[in-house]
């Protein structure tokens, strides 16, 4: 299959047994394995090239407000205007509670705001998960089962990073009874990782899925691109850098 890509990424030649050559227009020109094993337990792949339909089942997102689309590092990602956001009724994607799971993103920091989150009662903010960045810190944070587990990372001075991409993984593990997030900056290769034991125990409930918005809109300019979520599986370390490919993205079919 032969792919064009108006992202960071540049052109790239995707072979049958998942393997992906980058020439010039890559980073060095490698050959990088994206495993397959990241099809496994996939439940829902938003590539936001030009649409926002679900790659892998029926879960397309409805766009409340304006549709626009810029560069992200796989093709192209979701552009946001500070007041438009993506939704989805509850479905069985969408709702975890007492299960593993793994959210996996690319966005551009572009200010304070919600990226994805499934919330309970929005007027109480207490949502069953939220990832959104922190512009008074110049932070990420994922909020499970707010007032019980909340875990961030600092990114660096907001100033510093305005327009910069970022790879998010957030999880919770059964196992291991906690809740993580990684993030990995395309511009830098810097990386950081939290995680938390949880404080009590995952509610799910059916209301709606945000992406870019709920209590808090996306920054105005924030990209998302290549969103993926997994039920039943938290993703490895080597799965993780495998999304990340040597700073050039991976999004379904991998």
């Amino acid at each position: 299959i032969i792919e064009g890509g108006s992202g960071r990424g540049g052109a790239f030649i995707q072979q049958p047994l998942h393997l992906r050559m980058f020439g010039a227009s890559g980073q060095g020109g490698t050959i990088t394995a994206i495993g397959p094993g990241l099809l496994g337990n996939l439940v829902a792949a938003y590539r936001f090239n030009g649409d926002v339909t679900d790659a892998i089942a029926s879960n397309d997102l409805t766009i409340n407000g304006t549709e626009s689309y810029d560069a992200g590092i796989v093709g192209q990602g979701f552009l946001f205007d500070g007041a438009t956001y993506l939704s989805h009724a509850s479905a069985t994607a969408f709702e975890m509670g007492e299960i593993d799971y793994t959210i996996s993103l690319i966005f551009r920091w572009e200010g304070a705001g919600t990226l994805v989150g499934k919330f309970a009662d929005p007027f109480d903010y207490e949502p069953e998960y939220l990832i959104q960045t922190q512009s008074n810190e110049g932070a990420i944070a994922l909020v499970y089962q707010i007032f019980n587990t909340a875990i961030s990372l600092n990114l660096g001075s907001e100033f510093d990073i305005f327009g910069q991409y970022f790879q998010a993984v957030a999880w919770h593990s059964m196992t291991a009874d906690e809740v993580g997030l990684w993030v990995k900056n395309y511009d830098t290769g810097a990386e950081q990782i939290s995680t938390a034991l949880r404080t009590s125990q995952a509610v799910s409930n059916t209301t709606e899925f945000r992406v870019g918005g709920n209590v808090t809109n996306a920054g105005s300019g924030t990209v998302i691109d290549a969103l993926h979520i997994w039920k039943d599986r938290v993703l490895s370390e080597a799965d993780r850098n495998a999304l990340f490919n040597d700073g050039n993205g991976a999004e379904y079919p991998f």
